[in-house]
C-alpha cells in the first residue's frame, strides 16, 4: 500500500496484520522501552498505531475519539505522535480527515474563548445537534449540560451562571427567572420590591439573616425532641 487513505479505510480488526502493531504491543506490555527510531515520521505508522490504540485497544466509539485527553495519550504511549502534530486535535484530524469539526473537540485553541462569536457558533452547533431551539434554552439547557458540551471556561467567566452566560451571547433575550435554577446571588424577595439588582438582594439576605436564624432556633427548641411538652403530648391517648 502506498496511499495513506487505504490505512484509514481498512476495518479496524485488520490492523493487527501490520508488523508495526506487533512492535507497539510489546511497548504496551513493557517488553520494550520505545518504538524504533523514525516510527512516527511515517504517516502510515501514525494512522495504523493511533487507530489500533483508539479503536481496538480502547474500543472507543466514533463520538468518543475526539474527546481523548493527554491522559489517554500517556496511557497508550502515543507521545511521539502528539509531539509531531503538537495538539490532539491536529493528530485526530490527520488520522481521521473530514470526520470531525472543531466543535467535536473539548480542547480548543489558545484565546478561543475570548471570541464571543466562537462561543455562539459552538453553542448553536450543539443546540442544532440536540434539536433544541434558542427559545427553549432556559427550559432545556442547564449548567451540567453546558459543562458536558465543553463550556466550563466561559461559564467560569460568568460566575458559573447559565443565565449570565446566555445573556452575554444573546443580550436581553432571556430573564433570570426564565431559568430553572436561579443564579447564585439572585433573590426571589426582590420581586416584591420591584428590582432585580443583586446588591439589593444581598442586602435583604444579610439584614434578615439574624431574624431567620432566631426563628429557626425557636422552632427547633419548641418542636424538637428535647422539648418536654412535645414528649408529654406524644404520650397522651
Amino acid at each position: 500500500m502506498t496511499d495513506t487513505n487505504e490505512y484509514r479505510t481498512i476495518p479496524c480488526y485488520e490492523l493487527e496484520q501490520f508488523p508495526i502493531i506487533g512492535v507497539y504491543k510489546e511497548l504496551l506490555a513493557g517488553k520494550r522501552k520505545a518504538l524504533p527510531s523514525g516510527t512516527w515520521e511515517k504517516d502510515e505508522n501514525v494512522i495504523i498505531i493511533v487507530r489500533y490504540a483508539l479503536e481496538v485497544h480502547l474500543g472507543l466509539k466514533k463520538e468518543q475519539i475526539p474527546k481523548i485527553n493527554r491522559g489517554v495519550i500517556k496511557e497508550q504511549k502515543l507521545w511521539g505522535a502528539l509531539n509531531r502534530f503538537k495538539s490532539i486535535r491536529k493528530l485526530i484530524q490527520f488520522v481521521y480527515p473530514d470526520r470531525y469539526n472543531e466543535f467535536d473537540f473539548n480542547r480548543v485553541p489558545i484565546n478561543y474563548w475570548n471570541n464571543i462569536q466562537n462561543i455562539r457558533n459552538r453553542l448553536e452547533w450543539h443546540l442544532h445537534r440536540e434539536g433544541i431551539r434558542i427559545v427553549e434554552i432556559p427550559r432545556k439547557v442547564n449548567y451540567d449540560l453546558l459543562v458536558e458540551w465543553g463550556f466550563s471556561n466561559p461559564l467560569k467567566r460568568h460566575g458559573h451562571s447559565p443565565y449570565r452566560f446566555m445573556n452575554a451571547l444573546y443580550p436581553g433575550r432571556f430573564k433570570e427567572t426564565d431559568f430553572k435554577k436561579i443564579p447564585q446571588g439572585y433573590c426571589k424577595l426582590s420581586l416584591y420590591f420591584g428590582t432585580k439588582e443583586t446588591f439589593f438582594c444581598t442586602f435583604l439576605q444579610k439584614a434578615l439573616s439574624p431574624f431567620l436564624k432566631e426563628c429557626a432556633k425557636f422552632f427547633v427548641n419548641y418542636f424538637g425532641r428535647e422539648n418536654p411538652s412535645v414528649h408529654r403530648r406524644g404520650r397522651r391517648t
